[in-house]
């Protein structure tokens, strides 16, 4: 029963979404000019995600070298803490083990708030050059195509995904 609900709402959802983009179609004249990029595949495309993603893996890369570093040293002062029978080594060890899990915590949770920083600056930069190739080329109005489906079909000819990643990489390489 919820799956059917489900699915009722996603063709309902996608049915309204045609409708609405029927209706602002049909609101303008002929002379617009209106064209629309696939957003996954400029997502995917644009170099300035493949160069955040290396930075990106770069600081999770070291993050994880430190705490295999921190692991290490656990695991060699365990075995003397494991013979001894001092409480200050053992009190000790138990805080260096509490502050790798608090630092192993630390970094999950900020390589996850890095990785949402830098897509949302990704989706910023595409939606300022985007601004700037519709002023560019003309265009009147850029239509979004994805994952949410803003819209269910576009003809090939008003398809510019490839003519606009190759315009954002270009201005993103001039900016560098």
């Amino acid at each position: 029963m919820n799956k059917n609900k489900n699915l009722l709402l996603i063709v309902a959802g996608i049915i309204v979404g045609a409708l609405v983009l029927l209706v602002v179609i049909k609101t303008f004249n002929k002379t617009d000019k209106i064209v629309y990029v696939d957003l996954q595949k400029v997502y995917k495309d644009f170099k300035m995600k493949g160069e955040m993603e290396k930075e990106a893996e770069l600081l999770i890369q070291n993050r994880q070298l430190m705490l295999d570093s921190i692991v290490t040293e656990l695991q060699l002062i365990e075995k003397d803490v494991i013979k001894s029978k001092n409480k200050e080594l053992r009190n000790s060890f138990e805080k260096e083990k509490e502050n790798y899990f608090q630092k192993k915590q630390y970094f999950e949770n900020s390589n996850q708030q890095i990785i949402e920083q830098y897509n949302g600056k990704l989706w910023e930069e595409i939606q300022q050059l985007s601004v700037d190739y519709a002023k560019a080329e003309g265009y009147d109005i850029i239509l979004g195509k994805g994952a949410a489906q803003s819209f269910v079909y576009g003809s090939e000819k008003s398809d510019c995904t490839n003519e606009f990643i190759e315009y954002i990489n270009q201005h993103y390489e001039k900016k560098k």
